[in-house]
């Protein structure tokens, strides 16, 4: 479960993040363009040319878009990953299932050597 806040969490910190840049650099823009010279984003304004603080809104909608999208993914994996666990909750696994390792000689066909491998055997009882 902590991985899955945690997720969620990181996910929802970059939204709001990216949304804060995409909402200043936007304001900016729009000062930039109508000549506005007492805004409240001079601080952008004075730093970054129109072009400059169009491309850093463009930028911060795509990267907010991208983590939203990205979240809705993590949800939906989260969705999958409970209802395969359901399932498999009921699942008998008996004493009598086994696995074996053993090393194993393998010849690829019969005119080269036999290299090296290892032969899995599954054994229901």
């Amino acid at each position: 479960m902590p991985i899955i806040y945690a997720g969620f969490g990181v996910f929802a910190y970059f939204i709001v993040n990216y949304a804060n840049d995409y909402i200043d650099y936007h304001s900016a823009y729009i000062e930039k363009v109508y000549h506005a010279q007492h805004g409240n984003y001079k601080w952008l304004t004075d730093k970054y040319n129109e072009s400059q603080l169009l491309s850093g809104s463009e930028s911060a909608r795509r990267n907010m878009e991208i983590n939203i999208i990205l979240s809705a993914v993590w949800y939906i994996l989260n969705i999958l990953d409970a209802t395969v666990d359901a399932h498999l909750f009921t699942y008998n696994i008996s004493k009598d299932l086994a696995i074996q390792a053993t090393p194993a000689a393998m010849a690829i066909d019969p005119l080269h050597m036999a290299s090296p491998g290892i032969k899995l055997s599954l054994t229901f009882k």
